[in-house]
């Protein structure tokens, strides 16, 4: 965490020079540089929460950020709080300069921040979720989110039985069949309809047929 409010301004990107942002950022805000030197290769988020309209970069060379930027992000939220999320592949070894900004280059938007640097389990492919589980990147870490029909068991997602669990809608003269992550339901003769609601059209009154 941080605050760039007692920072200086020394930084900033022209237009495109940062992959992710077709727009100058950063010149006439105050800012701070992280140094980072990953362990592992791979796809890192960097998460920048801001009670400002920040904007968030990556650069190996903090002298020339318009040829060594390699990533930038501005979600352009919110004049009072904001939040970036950047996704950047880091090599191992190599030193990297994540620089909190400002996004204005007009005038100086400074204040609180936290900043989050995590490997992107998702992307990277280190997660654990199985069986159509959906990855999902947390703070720290990540979870395993199942589609509708199913349920999480550990990290895997198992099928809703909804007929033998009794949370289908079918009519009471119906046959609920389970299906992965759904049913059906189908009249039992001699009664007719969608299945939700079934009807006996031998019995008077019940149909009309012209």
């Amino acid at each position: 965490s941080g605050n760039t409010s007692t920072s200086t301004g020394n930084y900033g990107f022209v237009g495109s020079s940062c992959p992710g942002s077709t727009y100058s950022h950063g010149s006439a805000s105050n800012d701070d540089a992280w140094r980072f030197t990953p362990s592992t290769t791979g796809t890192y988020r960097i998460r920048l929460n801001s009670a400002f309209d920040s904007v968030v970069y990556v650069v190996t060379d903090c002298s020339a950020i318009g040829t060594s930027c390699i990533g930038a992000e501005d979600s352009g939220a919110s004049s009072t709080a904001d939040s970036e999320e950047l996704d950047v592949l880091l090599t191992a070894g190599v030193t990297y300069f994540i620089i909190a900004d400002g996004w204005s280059t007009s005038s100086n938007l400074s204040g609180a921040y936290t900043l989050d640097v995590q490997l992107n389990a998702c992307v990277n492919g280190t997660d654990n979720c199985t069986g159509g589980a959906v990855c999902q990147l947390e703070y720290p870490g990540f979870s395993c989110n199942c589609p509708s029909g199913y349920t999480l068991q550990g990290s895997t997602c198992v099928d809703i039985n909804e007929c033998a669990t009794n949370v289908d809608d079918c009519d009471s003269n119906a046959t609920c069949t389970n299906l992965p992550g759904s049913f059906t339901c189908a009249c039992n003769l001699p009664f007719t309809g969608t299945g939700q609601e079934c009807w006996d059209g031998s019995v008077l009154g019940e149909s009309c047929t012209n």
